[in-house]
């Protein structure tokens, strides 16, 4: 697995969904080309093709994925064809009193091994400081 380090390059996969295999595999590999290691991955088809493409190149980069539940996730990585991701952030917060359980849900992901680090996007401070 390749180490999380700042990335030159970024790719988001989201738009993949009506791309063939083959096109996606050589998008993957013109952006690793170019330098490129992290992914910011799609949910659902483009997931599946982006996993087919990473067959035999899986630690050339870097997966990072949105978290809205657990269940969500375990989809995403069968989905992917993988056991765990890089980076998984939450995005998107929906405010109200669940930060403790939010805690508690990202905390077994992280002991699962299903991500190895956590990040938390459109959130307001307090919250983070809870996590």
């Amino acid at each position: 697995m390749k180490p999380v380090t700042p990335a030159r390059l970024c790719l988001g996969t989201s738009g993949l969904g009506a791309s063939t295999d083959a096109e996606v595999d050589r998008l993957l590999g013109a952006f690793a080309d170019r330098g490129g290691h992290f992914l910011e991955l799609g949910v659902g088809a483009p997931e599946e093709r982006v996993g087919r493409a990473l067959v035999g190149k899986r630690t050339s980069f870097v997966l990072g994925a949105r978290f809205t539940d657990a269940a969500t996730l375990d989809q995403s990585l069968q989905r992917l064809g993988v056991d765990s991701v890089e980076v998984l952030w939450v995005h998107g917060w929906r405010g109200g009193p669940q930060v403790d359980q939010l805690a508690e849900t990202l905390t077994g992901v992280l002991r699962a091994g299903k991500a190895r680090s956590v990040g938390v996007a459109d959130a307001p401070a307090w919250a983070v400081m809870q996590l």
